[in-house]
């Protein structure tokens, strides 16, 4: 570990890059090797659960710690630096966590969503005229049809 994380502070970019992705599989091995390590005999069937449970707790951080060290790698690429290890990190980013990294991008085309768009003019209401002396001359026909046609602008049903 000492010497790959040497090779890491030289901060030459490939040379980081590899020596991230080989830090980051060795806390994976070292998890998977926890995980598959021989189990003692004799033991009683909650004797087991129970050795199980304490496995896995003790290999749970070396797992967390390889996927944050991956995760570095992916960091990698805000700087512009993209080569095979990067890619490497990714992928295996993709199966350890496929929810956050192996989601796969769908294109729908493009949106019609307005294939063709007619204006129509509102009907505007009949306004009475105005005759000799400013006296409006309209009738109550005029008005209830001002007023027929303005319901129908607004949608609502024509007023009895």
């Amino acid at each position: 570990m000492a010497a790959f994380e040497g090779l890491v502070d030289y901060e030459v970019a490939g040379v980081t890059a590899a020596a991230t992705f080989y830090i980051a599989e060795i806390y994976f091995e070292f998890s998977a090797a926890l995980l598959d390590s021989e189990r003692p005999t004799g033991l009683t069937e909650a004797e087991k659960v129970d050795y199980e449970l304490v496995i896995e707790e003790e290999a749970y951080p070396f797992e967390e710690r390889a996927i944050e060290v991956h995760e570095e790698n992916f960091e990698l690429l805000a700087v512009g630096v993209y080569n095979p290890w990067v890619q490497k990190s990714l992928d295996k980013l993709a199966i350890v966590m496929p929810g956050r990294y192996a989601k796969n991008e769908i294109s729908g085309g493009f949106v019609g969503s307005i294939d063709s768009y007619a204006y129509r003019m509102p009907i505007a209401p009949k306004i009475g005229v105005e005759g000799e002396d400013g006296v409006e001359i309209s009738e109550v026909g005029d008005a209830a049809q001002s007023i027929k046609a303005a319901a129908q602008i607004a949608g609502s049903p024509e007023p009895n």
